[in-house]
């Protein structure tokens, strides 16, 4: 705390933290995008147009028994503002 503290408000140079032919990870988080419905959340297909109470939906989301909604199942929800790591960049 005390050495991020030491360059509050100070200007720091990109030489003084990396060297030339690094490669590091970068965590970010991702671009929020808000709460979205499942067919722009994971790109299912649209229902056709006669369908009954709604067409971005998920025609089925799972068998009678076992008697819940598998994980695997896309549902809406949020999208983006999600935790990330990408691995492997190389400083030039």
């Amino acid at each position: 705390v005390d050495f991020g503290y030491g360059l509050f408000e100070k200007e720091v140079s990109v030489d003084s933290i990396f060297e030339q032919d690094e490669m590091i990870d970068v965590i970010a988080v991702t671009k929020g995008k808000g709460f979205n419905g499942v067919t722009s959340r994971w790109g299912t297909k649209k229902l056709p147009r006669k369908t009954h109470k709604g067409l971005r939906k998920v025609a089925c989301i799972g068998a009678w028994h076992p008697s819940h909604v598998q994980w695997t199942v896309a549902r809406a929800g949020q999208m983006g503002y999600h935790h990330r790591t990408s691995v492997n960049h190389k400083v030039y």
